[in-house]
Order: structure tokens, then sequence, then C-alpha cells
């Protein structure tokens, strides 16, 4: 499966992997301090054992972030894609609610892999509904029956060339 993330996002994973290191240098100097001071070196230990699962964890964590920063295409957002939605997209869709019958009007914008904000309208190409709408063109509708609030009617009302044209941001 090929990634795909935005220039923002390939910012954004690189700090985090700087944080992440510097995190790491920490931990490992506390842990040899640990194995150091205990007298028994790593027998009996419970805080060197800990610190050196925390340190394992954080060591894959990293190396998955690595894999996404060098495996994954950026994608250079110009001008965004008011055609069709894609990465860099701004939709706005009507969500209808099958069960109960209501209505909602969301706004979203389609961004990189694990680039999620929902709290600021941003949604992964790869979640659920944005693996939904990819590819969408205005008026289009699509059912999807197996979510969290039953059979879902997604209709992408209008894609928008920027923010602004909502008010937002």
């Amino acid at each position: 499966m090929q990634i795909y993330i935005t220039s923002k996002g390939k910012e954004n994973l690189e700090k985090e992997l700087k944080s992440l290191y510097k995190s790491l240098k920490e931990l490992t100097d506390e842990k040899n301090d640990a194995y150091h001071n205990s007298g028994d070196t790593w027998h009996d230990n419970p805080t060197f054992n800990e610190l050196e699962q925390k340190e394992g964890r954080m060591m894959l964590k990293i190396q998955e972030k690595r894999n996404v920063l060098y495996s994954a295409s950026v994608i250079n957002i110009e001008k965004r894609n008011v055609q069709r939605v894609a990465i860099g997209s701004i939709v706005m869709l009507e969500k209808h609610l099958k069960e109960d019958a209501s209505y909602s009007t969301e706004t979203w914008e389609i961004v990189g892999f694990s680039e999620s904000e929902p709290e600021n309208n941003k949604i992964a190409y790869n979640t659920p509904v944005g693996k939904i709408l990819i590819n969408m063109k205005e008026g289009e509708v699509k059912t999807v029956s197996d979510t969290p609030d039953g059979v879902v009617e997604y209709k992408v009302l209008k894609l928008l060339a920027d923010w602004e044209q909502l008010g937002k941001h």
C-alpha cells in the first residue's frame, strides 16, 4: 500500500521524530543510571526492567515513524482539486443517518496518512470516511453500512477552493 503525506505532514513527522530521538536518549541515560546504581545490575531491578521495556516501545515507535517518512510519497498541494475529492480537497458533504432519518452538513479537508485532526476538520485519506470520499464528485452519493451510526449516506455538496469560502481559518 502506497502511503501519501502532505509537505506539512512530512514537516510534522520530522519534528516528531526529532522529539522522539531526544526522549529516547534521555530514557537510555536514565536506564543506564538505573543499571549502574542498583548494585544488582539488571537482576531483580524493576526500575531498570521497566525503563528497558519503555525504551523498546519507543524504539519501535521511532522505527514505525521512520518507515512512514522514508516510504511515503509527498503530495505538494498548490491548488485544491475542485473536480474530484483528493488529498488537499475541502469537501462539504451531507451526512444522512438512515436509522433516525437525520441529516447534518459537515466540511472536511482531506489530508495525508496519519495527519487527521478532527477538531480542525481534517481527516486522512486512509480513514474510513476519507476512503469513501476519495474520487467522489459534487452531487455523488455513497452509502456505507458498517459505521458506528449504522447505515450512513454521504453526499458531496461542494468542493471548495479554500476555507475562506466558508468564512473559516
